[in-house]
């Protein structure tokens, strides 16, 4: 990729090196000045514009003056995904292979570092041994689940969430 870059940036300056390198040799200031190109200026500008299109595909409404300023602190995984994710099903796979879950609304809570990784869910369903939610486990006021135990926690949205983002809705609120 960046011997497309350089031919790019530099592509008559680079072909007129290699094919006279002599001449480059007889005026070491633009030896270096050409080296200080490819293997500084280049890659780190590269690396800048990668930078920018992650950060603009995060965070669509950072000014882009603001873009380089940018600092997600973020301990791990579990907590960038929790933080995001709103109201819906959690699906968990248990070491022993069966499937929990159960409905994750305002009620619920997820852990955040330092903490380890466990979920309250604040109604239990019943799964099926696929994962696939069934029914609402009847007097179950809630579900703790510890997150030591759980290889797979997968996070769904309701049907009227996924309708009131496509801008329809029937009443239904089991997970899809």
């Amino acid at each position: 990729m960046f011997a497309l870059i350089y031919l790019v940036a530099l592509g008559p300056v680079v072909t007129h090196a290699v094919s006279r390198p002599r001449t480059y040799l007889d005026h070491p200031r633009c030896a270096a000045v050409l080296m200080f190109a490819l293997v500084f200026l280049i890659p780190a500008a590269a690396a800048a514009a990668l930078y920018a299109r992650s950060a603009r595909r995060l965070y669509p409404d950072v000014p882009w003056k603001q873009v380089f300023r940018i600092y997600n602190p973020t301990p791990t995984a579990w907590d960038f995904a929790v933080n995001r994710v709103g109201p819906g099903y959690v699906r968990v796979l248990t070491k022993d292979g069966s499937w929990v879950g159960g409905y994750a609304g305002e009620d619920s809570f997820y852990t955040n570092f330092p903490q380890s990784r466990e979920v309250f869910v604040e109604t239990a369903w019943r799964l099926s041994e696929q994962g696939e939610f069934e029914r609402p486990i009847l007097g179950s006021t809630a579900l703790w689940i510890k997150g030591d135990e759980t290889p797979i926690v997968e996070f769904l949205i309701s049907q009227d969430a996924a309708q009131a983002d496509n801008g329809s809705n029937d009443g239904g609120d089991e997970p899809q």
